[in-house]
């Protein structure tokens, strides 16, 4: 993930490379998958990664879902836009109704 990246767009990455791993019969396991995607993320998402239980990882669909909600929140608190905005979040935005 980088500064610029909206959660969607970061999650859309990593699960394009599941897909790619997919295509070339590599399953990727959904805890192994959670694992990479926490670890993927920037540092102002320490905090809200040091929440999640390790014992329990929350399935995919769960932390997308978990970390979007997190994502909109600081953006209504800041009072600034999600993401970059654009095209390329569009793109990410179809790419995550099509999962």
């Amino acid at each position: 993930m980088t500064k610029t990246d909206s959660v969607t767009y970061f999650l859309t990455r990593v699960s394009q490379v599941k897909d790619e791993f997919a295509a070339i019969e590599e399953t990727v396991p959904e805890e192994k998958l959670v694992r990479i995607a926490l670890e993927g993320f920037i540092e102002k998402w320490d905090s809200f990664i040091h929440n999640v239980d390790r014992e329990h990882f929350p399935g995919w669909r769960r932390m997308w879902e978990d970390f979007l909600h997190e994502e909109v929140r600081r953006s209504m608190k800041s009072g600034s836009k999600i993401g970059g905005g654009g095209e390329e979040e569009n793109v990410a935005l179809a790419a995550k109704g099509k999962k």
